[in-house]
């Protein structure tokens, strides 16, 4: 989880938007039921739905915007027990 906020902030590596979805899909998928896991959950929501947030030329490394797959993970991690991500699914839910 936090190897996918740090590629996604640039915060000590290069910023890399596939590589955070990499890092938070590995921590979506566990078999645990953990607030790491529901947080990651929430985070590939977020990427989904800001989708090339940062960069708006043909950033090779950007996630395309994607509001199907967005709310997939925001309902996952409200299934999870995130209850913040409603708010976020509700948001995303509109487009």
């Amino acid at each position: 989880l936090s190897l996918g906020h740090m590629y996604r902030d640039g915060d000590g590596v290069r910023r890399n938007e596939f590589e955070a979805v990499a890092w938070y899909r590995l921590a979506a998928d566990q078999d645990n039921n953990t607030r790491a896991k529901s947080i990651a959950q929430f985070s590939l929501g977020s990427m989904y739905h800001n989708g090339n947030l940062y960069y708006r030329s043909s950033d090779p490394n950007a996630i395309l915007q994607n509001f199907s797959l967005a709310s997939l993970w925001y309902e996952l991690a409200v299934r999870n027990g995130l209850s913040e991500a409603k708010i976020n699914q509700g948001v995303n839910n509109k487009h």
